[in-house]
């Protein structure tokens, strides 16, 4: 590094007027010199130290995440599950509530489940009872019943029925009459039930063809790989007209809404790995109608087959941020609009905060954000549990105390101030590109929710998908009643 002189008034005394112009000049270029390399500097410690934050916030997730599903409920203990909801050890003594085994007393056992009706689809069980009383001998009495209810599943087995169709001759012309077979497989043993069954085990339980050939085999029914996907494929075209319908009747939808997302899957062998994603993509129905939901496949996230499903249709889809509904909603002429789905924006907050060390994060920039936006989802909560019709909640989101929710979000959002780089600066990327494109078009239609949750799955089990009447209080758009 080059020294400097430090010159006193005796050094620049005998100095002409253009040797001290030439020395400032210098001494500006040098400093000027000092200031980019300074500014250089400062810029690739900035950029280190975001690279840095953004390997510590991958190392905390993945440490959290180790063993556990991506969702924004982590389990303190998801391996001993069991043993740490029933009893919690020594949390006890850790300060924390022991929790106790068994359910709290005057509570019962699946309440809400009508037991009783259920019990009817099966012969009563009675119990037998002494004739003589056990302490003295003396005759028995009946004055009342007691009853209880026992739960019972039934271990899978394969069930082989023999069907016998009679043939017939006319007496008088002599022509054969055969019935015709109701099996929907032809000559093929296979039945509704075990297609249906290979379905379910696939699609809903994510259980291999293999693997359940396997099964079959242990339960004493040799099978393949083979005939599991030859009965799947067989099953799909069955079911082919009635996926036409549901997705004809959703493009159609009265209310004007359409819950949409997508997840990537993984295929075998279609194509070199690395070069597409393949999609399933879901689009399910609204709140007040009856539940729909279409299940399409894609070999990427692009959008020219959601054109061709969501076709003919007018109303709002409630979506991510990808910017392939941008496209659709711009193609659309003004036919398809857009809500961005809260819980998008949401999870990438809660993201930013959960990889924040546990000491640190009730300081994180990003938890007063999370709190706002669970503040928005009670009120939302709380008037679907009210059912309250399309035109009183539209009232209820443009009241003072719901704007003010709003903008107590928006004020958390734009009070942070994020590291470039980190996840924190995504969320606040994500919510400012779409904040006033589409975050807020509930504000003006009831009938549209804040997130698209509906499509990730609205319902517990099929029986009450099946027996829910769709919520039609009061919306001036639905002709048919509840």
């Amino acid at each position: 590094m080059e020294k400097t002189k430090r010159l006193t008034p005796k050094d620049l005394g005998p100095m002409t007027r253009e040797e001290l112009i030439s020395m400032l000049l210098e001494s500006d270029r040098k400093v000027g010199l000092l200031e980019a390399k300074e500014y250089s500097l400062n810029k690739k410690l900035m950029s280190a130290r975001a690279k840095i934050e953004r390997q510590l916030e991958v190392i905390r997730k993945f440490g959290i995440e180790r063993f556990v599903t991506k969702g924004e409920t982590l389990p303190e203990s998801p391996i001993n599950e069991a043993e740490a909801c029933l009893d919690a050890g020594d949390s006890a003594a850790n300060g924390k509530p022991k929790a106790k085994r068994g359910r709290k007393k005057g509570s019962r056992n699946f309440e809400g489940w009508d037991l009783e009706r259920r019990s009817r689809e099966n012969p009563v069980v009675y119990d037998t009872t002494d004739e003589a009383c056990p302490s003295c001998g003396g005759e028995l009495v009946h004055f009342g019943n007691d009853y209880y209810f026992e739960l019972s599943v039934m271990p899978e087995r394969v069930i082989v029925i023999k069907h016998i169709r009679k043939k017939m001759r006319c007496k008088e012309c002599g022509e054969i009459v055969n019935a015709l077979s109701g099996a929907p497989f032809g000559h093929s043993p296979i039945s509704a039930s075990f297609a249906a069954s290979v379905a379910e085990k696939k699609l809903e339980l994510g259980i291999p063809l293999d693997r359940q050939a396997r099964k079959l085999t242990d339960l004493g029914l040799p099978t393949t790989t083979q005939l599991l996907s030859e009965t799947f494929l067989r099953a799909s075209d069955l079911l082919k007209p009635v996926w036409d319908e549901v997705v004809g009747a959703l493009s159609s939808t009265e209310c004007g809404v359409i819950n949409a997302d997508e997840t990537p899957v993984k295929v075998l062998d279609e194509r070199k790995a690395g070069r597409l994603k393949s999609q399933v993509f879901v689009y399910a129905s609204s709140w007040f109608e009856h539940p729909m939901a279409v299940y399409d496949f894609s070999i990427s996230r692009e959008m020219a087959q959601t054109k061709e499903i969501l076709k003919g249709f007018r109303g709002t889809v409630i979506c991510d941020g990808y910017v392939g509904y941008e496209e659709l909603a711009a193609e659309s002429e003004g036919a398809i609009g857009l809500q961005c789905c809260w819980s998008h924006s949401r999870r990438y907050w809660f993201d930013a905060w959960k990889a924040v060390p546990k000491e640190s994060r009730s300081r994180s920039q990003a938890r007063p954000v999370v709190e706002a936006f669970d503040a928005v989802f009670a009120k939302e909560r709380e008037m679907r549990d009210a059912a309250m019709p399309p035109s009183e909640v539209v009232k209820e989101r443009n009241s003072p105390e719901y704007l003010a929710l709003l903008s107590a979000l928006k004020s958390a959002v734009d009070a942070a101030d994020p590291l470039a780089g980190a996840k924190l600066a995504a969320a606040k990327r994500y919510f400012d590109n779409h904040w006033d494109s589409g975050m807020r078009t509930f504000l003006s239609d009831g009938h549209v929710d804040i997130s698209n949750n509906l499509a990730l799955g609205r319902w517990n089990n099929y029986a009450d998908m099946l027996a829910a009447p769709p919520r039609r209080i009061g919306i001036s758009r639905m002709n048919q009643s509840a």
